[in-house]
């Protein structure tokens, strides 16, 4: 009996526990890199167009090198990122989760007059919640893959 009672509240504690689990996605397959017939010149100017046109403020825009990349993490829904499968165990609610990304461009001079536009991603999921039996709040996150949504949207752009 003396055991019984010095092992009660492991037992009750990890009767109350709750987690969020992410089984991260598979890799992305979106195809990131694509040549733009105009040259460099107009590939370049397209592409900092798209950041405006896109609202994405610029952190590092260096024509010489070719990069572009965007200041913040961009927060993003379900159509840029694929995320995974959130599940649970114990007893809990999800009260939020955000998917942000970072971004950054690069534009190569190619020796035939073409340019070649590569657009880089790396994605983020945080999930919020609560665990119903103590009221705690519970978080984790994880990698996410490109959709190809962003991707596509630069090569039509261009």
């Amino acid at each position: 009996m003396n055991n019984f009672i010095k092992f009660l509240p492991v037992f009750l504690l990890t009767g109350c526990a709750a987690a969020i689990n992410i089984t991260p996605p598979q890799p992305s397959n979106a195809q990131n890199k694509f040549i733009v017939d105009s040259g460099y010149d107009k590939a370049w100017n397209g592409v900092v167009d798209w950041f405006a046109e896109n609202h994405i403020t610029i952190d590092k825009l260096d024509k010489e090198s070719g990069i572009v990349t965007a200041k913040h993490k961009l927060l993003v829904d379900n159509n840029e990122l694929n995320c995974g499968d959130i599940k649970g165990s114990g007893t809990f609610t999800i009260r939020g989760e955000s998917k942000t990304l970072l971004l950054n461009v690069l534009v190569r001079n190619l020796p035939d007059g073409k340019a070649k536009v590569q657009i880089n991603l790396s994605g983020e999921i945080y999930v919020r919640g609560r665990n119903w039996d103590t009221g705690a709040d519970i978080s984790t996150s994880g990698p996410c893959s490109s959709t190809g949504k962003l991707e596509r949207s630069l090569e039509t752009y261009l």
